[in-house]
């Protein structure tokens, strides 16, 4: 397997077993860990809304309401974030639920 396929296996799995139970409407992104990550790693609001195909103004709005993403956006997300970012950024119900998402996806508790 090559570097790139072995780069995005984790999302991949990520993507194709939760998908269609979590994020048939959507879901909500956690403000304040997405925001440190986004500054931590030198990138800015704007970029990452560009990433997402995305309005900023849209962006900007959905995090302070709290909104939900649409599927692809959470897909674009993950591929970007990686998956082990984006399980601190996506918001899940339950802690219980969070850690199953962990289990499936990596086969271990982070």
């Amino acid at each position: 397997m090559d570097s790139k396929q072995n780069m995005y296996l984790s999302e991949r799995l990520f993507i194709d077993r939760h998908k269609r139970e979590l994020y048939s409407d959507g879901c909500s992104l956690k403000k304040r860990t997405l925001k440190h990550w986004i500054y931590d790693n030198y990138y800015t609001q704007p970029y990452l809304a560009h990433q997402l195909n995305m309005r900023v103004s849209d962006f900007k709005r959905k995090l302070k309401n709290k909104e939900k993403f649409t599927v692809y956006q959470v897909t674009l997300l993950i591929y970007f974030l990686g998956a082990e970012t984006a399980i601190e950024v996506i918001y899940f119900p339950t802690y219980k639920e969070r850690l199953r998402v962990e289990k499936e996806t990596f086969g271990r508790k982070r």
